[in-house]
């Protein structure tokens, strides 16, 4: 489902594939962590990413070094 809040694109859809890490609750909200998030940016840029998924991508690795996200990857979708 998509949506807009105070001028902001939101998405809110169902996951597949089992989260790493627990989820966060903000205001009453279940968010994925954002290294779960980092992955499934990175999995998105390696099929048909957009322009926000890289965008995204770059903020969440101003914490997140790459070489740290690729283990996560690998750990999080290795079964796949």
């Amino acid at each position: 489902m998509d949506g807009e809040l105070l001028s902001v694109k939101l998405s809110f859809f169902g996951y597949p594939y089992k989260l790493i890490f627990p989820l966060i609750s903000w205001q009453g909200i279940q968010l994925a962590d954002y290294r779960d998030i980092a992955c499934m940016k990175l999995d998105a840029i390696s099929s048909c990413g957009s322009k926000k998924d890289f965008i995204d991508l770059y903020f969440i690795m101003q914490n997140l070094p790459f070489p740290q996200l690729l283990k996560l990857f690998n750990k999080k979708y290795l079964k796949i």
